[in-house]
């Protein structure tokens, strides 16, 4: 649709962070807009926005959400994974923990699925980040794939190969998942 013909602007601008940060007004937020909307919009985003951040022309804010949602999860899902390699082989997981603070791996994606998932396998705890990032994952997933699979045309990414793989394993396992990824 051409928003300029009926003199209309058109901007995305996709919020991040928790409901912690959004009560401190400390979102970040990732604006798909022209530059001369971008530079008007700008200041009202401060307002409830510690990171406004210009992602390109209108349509780019949330393609940039996306990818960064799919950097978070693929963090989680490593992180999940190595907590339970860990306490697997009987690893301490107070040691794994001290040496991811004290090098490049350390992160606050990390941090909260970690405390999230020693909740959970203390006492039951509400899983907080796991939850909400599993919430509508089969709408998230399905946007992911399909942002992957434009990629990967261009140049062969082979992560969303892997992940299409596993999602395609997971439905055939019942894994109940309902929206289903682009044929390659």
């Amino acid at each position: 649709m051409d928003f300029g013909a009926k003199r209309a602007l058109f901007v995305d601008a996709p919020l991040a962070r928790t409901p912690v940060e959004a009560e401190q007004g400390r979102l970040n937020t990732m604006v798909g807009a022209d530059e001369a909307v971008f530079a008007r919009l700008k200041p009202v985003l401060s307002a409830f926005c510690e990171n406004v951040i210009h992602a390109g022309p209108p349509g780019h804010g949330h393609t940039l959400k996306l990818i960064n949602n799919f950097i978070a999860q693929a963090i989680a899902t490593a992180t999940a994974e190595a907590l339970a390699a860990a306490a697997k082989s009987g690893l301490s997981i107070k040691k794994l923990h001290e040496v991811i603070s004290a090098g490049a791996v350390n992160s606050g994606i990390f941090w909260a699925t970690k405390d999230s998932l020693t909740r959970i396998g203390h006492n039951g705890a509400d899983p907080g980040l796991v939850t909400m990032m599993l919430s509508d994952v089969d709408k998230r997933v399905g946007v992911i794939l399909f942002v992957n699979t434009a990629v990967r045309q261009e140049d062969g990414a082979v992560y969303g190969a892997i992940f299409e793989d596993l999602w395609k394993l997971g439905v055939a396992l019942g894994g109940g998942l309902t929206v289903p990824p682009p044929s390659r």
